[in-house]
């Protein structure tokens, strides 16, 4: 499937247009209304079976939501936030992906593909890196995401705690700022509500 062209307003097409193509649109969080706020976060909890709860949502928060539509049809969402990781030592600005999701009778199309590809190109222009939580490490993998093999940790205001759990699911996306990062050094990540990672 060839990617959808990315736009950086709301999708034009009506889905009354027989001719209707899938688009991409990039939209920051405080720019959402509270309707359309609601209605992405019913595409990503019908994708995760309901299981996604408000405190996961509320982690996509604040950053840019990249969001794949055909017509007035909400399809593919993925949130691009703004966090701080320490890698090997060295702090580096991370757009941190969550809520990756496609309606279940559109996945297995290129869809959820065509998101990360524009989250891509949205982490190599703003930031140093990227990072994402996966069990599923080869949908990423074959765009370019690679898994961290070293441990994790998470830094709060009484300390730094090992994420033992998180070890296996951290994959990261590399910059021209972080082409040699090495992937066995510690990765950390602020305290946050919730899901550290």
């Amino acid at each position: 499937m060839a990617a959808p062209p990315v736009s950086r307003g709301v999708p034009t097409r009506s889905a009354r247009d027989a001719e209707a193509v899938p688009t991409v649109a990039v939209r920051r969080t405080g720019d959402l209304t509270e309707i359309e706020l609601l209605l992405l976060w019913a595409l990503v909890r019908e994708a995760f079976g309901g299981e996604l709860s408000q405190e996961d949502w509320a982690h996509a928060q604040g950053g840019l939501h990249v969001v794949l539509s055909e017509g007035d049809q909400l399809i593919s969402h993925a949130a691009v936030v703004p966090r701080t990781m320490l890698a090997g030592g060295r702090p580096l600005s991370a757009g941190y992906i969550e809520a990756v999701a496609t309606r279940p009778k559109w996945q297995k199309q290129g869809h959820g593909s065509a998101v990360m590809r524009a989250v891509g190109t949205i982490v190599m222009s703003d930031f140093e890196m990227g990072a994402l939580s996966t069990g599923a490490h080869g949908f990423y993998s074959r765009l370019g995401w690679e898994s961290w093999r070293g441990p994790t940790y998470v830094q709060s205001a009484t300390g730094r705690t090992r994420t033992v759990e998180d070890d296996d699911s951290i994959m990261i996306l590399r910059t021209v700022r972080t082409y040699d990062l090495a992937t066995h050094t510690p990765l950390v990540c602020e305290w946050r509500s919730g899901d550290a990672w």
